[in-house]
């Protein structure tokens, strides 16, 4: 099809709903000249659709125009469309050339015939343009890197748990918008990231643009916003081992510093900035204050600015872990417009001054300029707007918004239980029904029904008896794929733990005692394969005799052919135990504090053994033997009395040496 096809005739200019519509109000009784002017269709035309049986009707088609006909009809587009918008939202969206190669394979697998280059087997550039064209809701957007953790770490559950604390804060006291606040790092580089676009020659290959050094230097920056519009000075945490007083120069007003040699933010450093917080904030009693921060160590896990908070009326809450991107109001907003003016700030400080490099001790300076041209009102509103806080708002989230999470981890339950599973080879008669069982980590068992739509699990931990009720169609073959005789059957899994089948699909789990087991086994029952590496289906209704008794047996691994290979543990991206929690409810200080007191006696114990083995290496290393008097160095005081033979380099008594005094008496 041409590109850029333009219509040479006025033919059909009105629309189907158009067309639909001078039908119905035809019918309805108004005149056909009346109803042809309001919709600007042909009377001919109108009249030649009234008399056919489908405009009777009022299912109007309308026969193709032209000698282009389209490839895939609007049903069959809109598949694509969904396609493309689902893997956007779970994150692995589709680039121009992969929507091509994607539109070839859907027409080959549909038998759709197409003008598509079989070589290289995806749509042309003109297909693209048109089906761009023809849905304008889609566009080439340039994606944002989110980390497998960030992903993984916004679900649903995580966020519903920040809500409801968050939810349950509100209710119990009333917080204004000027008393809910929000902190968060971030770091200023003299070598920003991203630089700005530059007009250049078109076709140059390559533009370049000065910058201070390969890589820069990192600033720390603690901002605080409110729900309300209002900024605190700013803390600045350089990476330095002593203060000096030049890296203050063109800060903003207010604005306090600190210096530590990896210029991140520490317990201390975050202690000194809530003193700073307090100062301004000024909560009371009648007015307590609500601060949100993210899970970093210094915020979690410090002890004095904790228990400072809730001695003065602030109540901390936290945000679960990788969630910062959406529920962080700072990130939402203000960061990145800031990031973007400082970049700003650096590019031009270097054209003002050629030659200038920036160092730390203009990163102050430049930080102001882009804070004052960022930090307003309407920024920080819509922080917190956007992340539901205030208003509040739990429904701001939508399925999309989780489609990464869930499909990722819905991926890493698959992968796990393909791994992980041992499954029952069936035999011929039994491949369409059979029980697979897994072993726990805690050496229990876990069953599961393997039939479609049957992903029931049965988990036993050493309970003395359990019941679970498996759902089945109504069917005249047995449910679980043998044969059944007499009222129930026995499922022997695990010396101690017997599984009933009952006919009615109802599975009970009975761990019993050893005596009970001699008394219910057989000599021949007791002696069956019981190692975990076969699964045993007895019959209950022959138990009359050991040589009446029917066994059949389904090895889980038939043909071995070597060790199985160990599978590697999956590292979890996400921080295990942690979750949006509030920091100063006294459950969570008591918490802390009994962490912290362990930590601190382990440290002392660790410091002990330290210290003891270093004594031990000290006195190996020192304690000799005077080759005179045999006298041990180790048992004199503070090595007093003991010199240093200067040819044999031995020690010996000063009172067993020569006459000379800086030789032993073998060397004199």
């Amino acid at each position: 099809m041409v590109r850029n096809y333009i219509r040479k005739t006025t033919r059909r200019a009105w629309t189907v709903t158009q067309l639909t519509g001078a039908i119905r109000d035809v019918r309805s009784g108004q005149s056909t000249n009346s109803v042809c002017q309001k919709y600007a269709i042909p009377k001919r035309t109108l009249r030649r659709y009234l008399e056919k049986q489908g405009g009777t009707k009022g299912n109007v088609v309308l026969p193709h125009l032209g000698n282009f006909v389209p490839i895939f009809d609007e049903e069959q587009e809109d598949r694509l469309v969904g396609i493309i918008i689902r893997m956007s939202d779970c994150g692995y969206g589709l680039t121009s050339k992969d929507v091509r190669s994607l539109a070839f394979q859907f027409a080959e697998t549909n038998n759709i015939t197409h003008p598509f280059d079989m070589e290289k087997q995806h749509a042309g550039l003109g297909w693209f343009i048109g089906f761009r064209r023809r849905h304008p809701n889609l566009a080439l957007r340039t994606p944002e890197k989110t980390s497998m953790a960030r992903s993984t770490g916004f679900n649903r559950a995580a966020v519903n748990v920040f809500y409801d604390n968050l939810e349950r804060i509100y209710g119990s006291s009333v917080y204004s918008p000027d008393r809910i606040w929000n902190a968060d790092e971030t770091g200023f580089s003299t070598v920003p990231n991203k630089s700005s676009k530059v007009l250049a020659v078109k076709g140059r290959r390559q533009v370049g643009a000065i910058s201070s050094a390969e890589r820069g230097v990192n600033t720390t920056v603690m901002m605080t916003v409110s729900a309300a519009g209002q900024y605190l000075p700013p803390m600045f945490i350089f990476p330095r081992q002593r203060m000096n007083d030049a890296l203050k120069i063109g800060a903003p007003a207010g604005s306090i510093f600190e210096c530590n040699p990896s210029g991140w933010s520490t317990v201390s450093t975050c202690t000194k900035w809530f003193d700073h917080f307090l100062a301004y904030a000024r909560p009371t009693a009648e007015a307590p204050v609500l601060l949100i921060l993210d899970g970093h160590s210094s915020h979690t896990k410090n002890v004095e600015m904790i228990e400072k908070a809730a001695r003065n009326n602030v109540r901390i809450l936290s945000i679960p872990p990788h969630t910062s991107h959406k529920l962080q109001p700072l990130d939402v907003s203000v960061m990145g417009p800031l990031k973007t003016k400082y970049g700003q700030a650096v590019d031009r400080l270097l054209r003002r001054e050629p030659g200038r490099v920036v160092t730390v001790y203009d990163v102050a300076t430049l930080v102001n300029e882009a804070f004052e041209a960022t930090a307003t009102m309407k920024n920080a509103v819509a922080g917190f707007r956007a992340t539901g806080i205030h208003p509040f708002d739990t429904g701001l989230f939508s399925d999309a918004d989780f489609a990464a999470a869930t499909n990722l981890i819905a991926s890493n339950r698959t992968a796990d239980k393909n791994v992980q599973t041992e499954a029952i080879k069936p035999t011929p008669s039994t491949a369409a029904q059979f029980i697979t069982f897994s072993m726990c980590e805690n050496n229990s068992y876990m069953t599961t029904q393997d039939k479609p739509g049957h992903d029931d699990l049965i988990q036993v931990n050493g309970c003395e008896l359990l019941q679970f009720e498996i759902p089945h169609q109504e069917r005249n073959e047995p449910e679980f794929g043998w044969e059944v005789s007499g009222d129930s059957e026995f499922l022997t899994v695990d010396p101690n733990v017997y599984y009933t089948v009952e006919k009615n699909g109802a599975v009970t789990i009975q761990r019993l005692e050893a005596t009970e087991l001699n008394e219910l086994l057989t000599l021949e029952e007791q002696q069956l394969d019981t190692n975990r590496n076969s699964v045993s289906l007895i019959d209950h209704a022959a138990r009359d005799g050991p040589d009446t008794t029917k066994v059949t047996k389904f090895e889980l691994s038939p043909e071995p052919v070597g060790p199985a290979p160990v599978a590697r543990k999956r590292k979890s991206q996400k921080r295990k135990g942690e979750q949006s929690e509030e920091l100063t409810s006294t459950a969570y200080r008591e918490r802390l504090l009994k962490q912290s007191a362990e930590k601190e006696v382990k440290n002392i114990k660790k410091g002990q053994r330290r210290n003891k083995r270093k004594k031990a290496d000290t006195n190996t290393d020192t304690d000799v033997l005077c080759p005179s008097c045999g006298v041990r160095f180790s048992d004199s005081i503070d090595g007093r009395g003991w010199m240093m033979c200067l040819k044999c380099r031995v020690w010996y008594h000063s009172e067993c040496g020569s006459n000379d005094e800086m030789m032993c008496e073998a060397c004199s």
